[in-house]
């Protein structure tokens, strides 16, 4: 049995309402190790009537925008399962994305065909730490304008291509289930 969990590229990057129990995803990005990218801006549902106006001073979609250009939550997953079907996707808010996508796919009356993992598994301590500083440089960089979810999942992309950043991580955890609503984990055996 392989002992190491090595990074397949693959990055998921989620805008919301905002950041309480009671938000949902407005805006979902997915950039794969193959270079091929998604992006959908995301139709809230009826009881999805949570707004943060500081979460939309941040992302900048207004409501309005989203009922005139976002796309129906069922269209959407359908989209999704068969972008990601059956690939391991990796945030680095793993715990707000993963809620937002279940609440999506949870609307959609569906599961999720893909796993999304912590992208902790494979950063050192001091790439943690400086996180929100690399982000911020290669935006600059990059020239792309952060906290719209693709271009956040292509500088992330781009943060993990250079050399050193990604490291194979020891498996003495590993996630086994995202369709349920939670992540379990295992001990490796």
């Amino acid at each position: 049995m392989n002992d190491k969990l090595f990074f397949n590229g693959n990055i998921i990057d989620v805008e919301a309402s905002g950041f309480s129990s009671d938000s949902y995803p407005v805006e979902i990005g997915i950039m794969l190790g193959s270079g091929a990218s998604f992006e959908a801006i995301i139709k809230p549902t009826e009881d999805w009537t949570h707004w943060c106006e500081e979460a939309q001073g941040i992302h900048g979609l207004s409501r309005a925008f989203l009922h005139e250009f976002g796309q129906d939550v069922r269209v959407l997953c359908e989209h999704l399962n068969d972008f990601c079907e059956d690939q391991t996707l990796y945030s680095d808010a793993w715990v707000w994305d993963s809620f937002w996508i279940n609440r999506l796919y949870a609307a959609a009356g569906m599961r999720p065909s893909f796993t999304c993992s912590p992208l902790e598994y494979f950063l050192s301590e001091q790439h943690v730490d400086e996180w929100l500083d690399y982000k911020r440089l290669y935006a600059k960089q990059l020239k792309l304008p952060q906290h719209r979810a693709l271009n956040d999942a292509k500088i992330i992309a781009n943060i993990l291509s250079d050399e050193g950043i990604i490291q194979p991580m020891d498996l003495g955890i590993m996630p086994v289930e995202f369709n349920t609503g939670h992540t379990e984990i295992l001990k490796s055996a």
